[in-house]
């Protein structure tokens, strides 16, 4: 059976019509397991972003309806999580090589990869697009062990489609 694990900065959820585009969005692409970041809902509000396909199995989220991550799975789907403290956060720094370089670090110190890239050498996409500064970037990754690498038969940076952030997909075998 494959698995499918999809990164996807949302950019809000508070709108009932668009938590409901989500995972209809979800449904749509075979989904197993999605990583919603920027849900923007409050703790007592994690909850109604689920429905008899999927439910929510890990959250995280400011008291105000700012910020907020959610782990979100097919309802067929068992397993544990296991909590950690990999990264801990730094003093804030404006610049952007200091803050490029502790990132670096923390990858390689943490024996995890930047997949698409590892799979893409020298390739350019994006995953986001800033009317302010009118430019591109790529500041949405999904990072995994190296030994995972070979289980991956689809790894994808899909359009960007309800929030300002592309999606990003990969299949496991």
């Amino acid at each position: 059976m494959a698995i499918n694990i999809l990164s996807w900065n949302v950019n809000r959820l508070n709108s009932p019509i668009k938590r409901t585009k989500c995972l209809d969005y979800l449904r749509c692409k075979k989904v197993s397991i999605a990583l919603i970041q920027e849900s923007h809902l409050k703790s007592v509000d994690m909850h109604h972003f689920q429905n008899k396909y999927f439910k929510v199995i890990f959250s995280s989220s400011a008291v105000n309806k700012t910020k907020g991550v959610l782990i979100v799975s097919k309802r067929n789907i068992v397993f544990s999580i296991i909590r950690s403290e990999l990264l801990h956060r730094s003093q804030a720094s404006k610049s952007d090589s200091m803050i490029s370089g502790c990132f670096n670090s923390f990858l390689q110190h943490s024996n995890i990869c930047d997949v698409w890239h590892l799979q893409n050498d020298g390739a350019r996409d994006y995953t986001f697009f800033s009317d302010r500064h009118e430019c591109y970037s790529r500041i949405d990754y999904l990072l995994m062990s190296p030994s995972l690498i070979p289980y991956i038969s689809k790894f994808d940076i899909l359009p960007i489609i309800l929030s300002d952030h592309s999606l990003i997909i990969t299949v496991h075998l």
